[in-house]
């Protein structure tokens, strides 16, 4: 199992591969360095092959990590296994989907 964040070309970064317990740890360890000094960040999750809660748990890290930054982020094609999860744990209204970015003038900060 593996997966991998890069920055592509439009300015987003794409995760590839899977969110499970075995790849989120080291994807949030990238993550930090990649987003530092960051504003704006869109992260596209077309590419995601698999996930769990892990997956989403890291999604929700993310949003915590950008909310205290003052960074605005947003998501883009959000797996159905990752919405349905959320949905499960009633906290899909969290995840800021592309065109409605969660920033800290809309985040309750």
């Amino acid at each position: 199992m593996s997966a991998s964040i890069e920055l592509t070309k439009s300015g987003a970064y794409c995760i590839q591969g899977e969110l499970t317990l075995d790849t989120v740890t080291a994807l949030l360890q990238q993550s930090k360095k990649l987003f530092t000094g960051q504003k704006e960040i869109t992260i596209n999750l077309a590419e995601v092959t698999h996930s769990n809660s892990a997956g989403l748990a890291l999604l929700l890290e993310w949003l915590s990590q950008c909310k205290a930054s003052g960074t605005t982020i947003q998501f883009k094609d959000i797996p159905d296994a990752l919405t349905a999860i959320a949905s499960l744990y009633n906290v899909r209204g969290l995840l800021p989907k592309t065109g409605h970015p969660l920033s800290p003038k809309n985040s309750g900060a």
